[in-house]
């Protein structure tokens, strides 16, 4: 079935949750997050679940860049959770210098490591 609710965010993550949620039929690593795009009035706040892979690499980049919040472009799509509406990320570009870029590939890398050998 192809999505018909596409959506491409851009704009400062806050608020983290970390938890094992079903994807697929399966557990996974999920990280949810406030995505700030605009004042909340304005429909600014939406929620997004980064899960597996993009997890991890969220959780590397927050690591890595520390105190400085953190600038995103999200692609993804639109599903309900709870009741509310949640976007679902399929890819996710971090608006970040080069350095601080390959210090969290490594750490990704590290961490998927780490999580193939729990598997």
């Amino acid at each position: 079935m192809k999505r018909q609710n596409l959506v491409m965010l851009t704009g400062k993550l806050a608020d983290y949750a970390e938890q094992t949620d079903p994807v697929g039929g399966r557990p996974a690593y999920v990280i949810t997050a406030t995505l700030v795009t605009d004042h909340p009035a304005y429909g600014g706040h939406h929620r997004v679940l980064f899960a597996d892979r993009l997890a991890l690499e969220l959780r590397a980049f927050r690591e890595v860049s520390q105190a400085t919040p953190l600038e995103v472009t999200v692609d993804g799509w639109l599903r309900s959770q709870r009741g509310q509406a949640v976007v679902v990320a399929d890819r996710v570009m971090y608006h970040v210098g080069d350095a601080t870029r390959q210090e969290a590939a490594r750490l990704t890398d590290r961490l998927l490591a780490l999580a193939g050998q729990r598997r």
